[in-house]
């Protein structure tokens, strides 16, 4: 039989992270030395509750240079609880955290129970909609385990093309988990360069190993 992409998806997620399925619980995401508190729910939407992606991709921010993220504008693409979010703020970006209008409720809390609403602003975006209202382009575009479902693939390619010029850095925290998944990147290689990075080299190989950070730039 074949089973809903929730269905699915939310058992790679409890095969990954071995946690128990509670409604609703507070709990801290360790991003190499930085803690963020977290309330997620694992019996909602699957922007709700965290994924092993926004850690690999946390922990990459981490390793840049200063000069390279502090003063810089970001948006993030499917923020789910927001711990991305919540790094690249606390290394002085300026985050646009984006999210479907179901998930933003939560989003906003976490940003607001981690203290970064000074440099955090959240609103609801669905890809592939008008982004003009958001001044693109971004200096970086953020986004995690994004890449799952084919019907988002073509308005998830036409939001990163509208997000973006010549000058953004587009960093994607990547598992592959279907073959389906190579319509999405016929879609992008025409237009962006892709460099892939294996997450074991971001983390040490303690969280996510089976990801890649991928970094595309503009051809």
């Amino acid at each position: 039989c074949r089973y809903s992409i929730n269905h699915v998806l939310r058992n790679l997620h409890f095969e990954r992270l071995d946690r128990e399925k509670h409604q609703s619980l507070v709990r801290e995401i360790s991003v190499g030395l930085q803690h963020v508190s977290i309330e997620e729910s694992y019996l909602e939407q699957i922007g709700s509750y965290t994924w092993a992606g926004s850690v690999v991709l946390g922990r990459y921010l981490q390793s840049l240079s200063p000069d390279k993220v502090v003063g810089q504008r970001a948006i993030e693409l499917g923020a789910g609880t927001g711990v991305v979010s919540v790094v690249a703020a606390s290394l002085g970006m300026h985050v646009l955290s984006t999210d479907t209008p179901e998930i933003v409720p939560r989003l906003q809390a976490n940003i607001a129970h981690n203290h970064v609403t000074d440099r955090v602003q959240v609103a609801p975006y669905v890809w592939g909609n008008d982004a003009t209202c958001f001044h693109p382009p971004f200096a970086y575009i953020l986004a995690s385990d994004v890449v799952y479902q084919e019907s988002v693939f073509e308005p998830l390619a036409h939001s990163l093309c509208q997000l973006s010029d010549s000058n953004t850095t587009i960093l994607l925290a990547y598992k592959r988990r279907s073959a389906s998944e190579d319509r999405f990147w016929s879609l992008i290689v025409p237009v962006f360069v892709c460099e892939s990075i294996p997450a074991s080299r971001v983390t040490g190989g303690d969280v996510g190993d089976e990801y890649s950070l991928l970094v595309l730039r503009r051809r």
